[in-house]
Formats: C-alpha cells, structure tokens, sequence
C-alpha cells in the first residue's frame, strides 16, 4: 500500500480566524516576521498545494518562487482555462481530487506537501481526514469578517505540539490532527 505524504497546512490568520480581511484576497496583512517563516516552511516541504482563488491573489509571488525542487499544484474545477499558465514540473494545474493528488504525492515518495490556501481547499483536505497538522501564525488583528481558516462541517480535534514567538505580537502554533494516518 501507497503511503501518502504528511500534509501540513500552513496559514496566517487574525486572533479571530479569518485568513482574509473582509473581501480583501490575499495576505497582505501578514507581518514581515510571517512571511520570512513562511519562506522557510515552504523550504521543508517537497509540494505546494492550493486552489485557484489563492493562485488568482497570490499569482505574482507564486510564479516569482518557482522551481523543480518544490513544485506548485492549483486545484480548480478548470484547469483548461489555466493551461497556458503551466510550467511542466514546476506550477500544475489540476481538477483531481485531493485523495488522488496524496496518493499521487505518496507514489513519488514525498513525504511532507503544504496545504496553503485557501479556506475551502482547507476544509475539503481536513473534511477528507488528508491533513496532519496545522501550522498557523496569528496576528494580533481582529477582522470580524472575511474567509474563514476552514468552513468544516464537523468537529474536528487537534492537539497542541509548539508555541513560538515570531515577534513579540505574532505568534506562530503548531497543532497535529488528532487521529492523523500521515
């Protein structure tokens, strides 16, 4: 049997859990402290993953931070409608479902792909019981409205592996999925 990789999903968010401000797309309340760490747990992952609305706000930078060595998967209904935007390798574009795309992972032998984005690819990998842990840097906001960490339907149960201090406002938590297989 195929083992599928660990999958970790890695956000920043507000004190209140959302991963947007209000209708804002994108990260760019994220601190310098976060984007630096974010660099750096990218560098320990073999894969990226995440669906097309955080390509469409996120497009520059990704495309910018390309390479072999970690390549770059967008889920999307359409990937069509991305096909000139693909570099084989390096940014696929994809309508699998994220059971086939872990087995696909699992069958290269990689054994760590980040999950980054966004709320809905968050709670289809977490709904399918596909993520390990969470990685999440909070910082010190309070949006009252925009997308959610992950719109799950059920319960589900982490424990609390690591605290650390990004700053002295930011802080980054590290939780496993209670019951993960990866």
């Amino acid at each position: 049997m195929i083992q599928r990789p660990n999958i970790i999903l890695i956000a920043v968010q507000s004190v209140d859990g959302f991963i947007t401000c209000g209708e804002s797309k994108g990260t760019a309340f994220a601190s310098p402290a976060d984007q630096e760490w974010f660099q750096f747990a990218l560098q320990q992952m073999q894969a990226a993953v995440f669906g097309s609305g955080t390509y469409e706000a996120e497009r520059e930078r990704i495309r910018n931070h390309l390479t072999e060595q970690r390549p770059k998967y967008v889920l999307t209904r359409h990937p069509e409608r991305y096909a000139h935007e693909a570099v084989p390798g390096q940014l696929e574009f994809t309508a699998d479902s994220p059971e086939a795309l872990a087995r696909s992972w699992g069958a290269k032998g990689w054994e760590r792909v980040g999950l980054i984005g966004g709320s809905v690819q968050h709670a289809r990998f977490l709904e399918q019981g596909l993520v390990d842990e969470l990685w999440l840097t909070i910082e010190p906001m309070l949006f009252g409205r925009g997308r959610p960490l992950a719109p799950i339907q059920d319960t589900i149960d982490l424990d609390l592996d690591h605290v650390e201090r990004l700053t002295d406002q930011t802080l980054l938590l590290r939780y496993r999925v209670r019951g993960a297989e990866g």
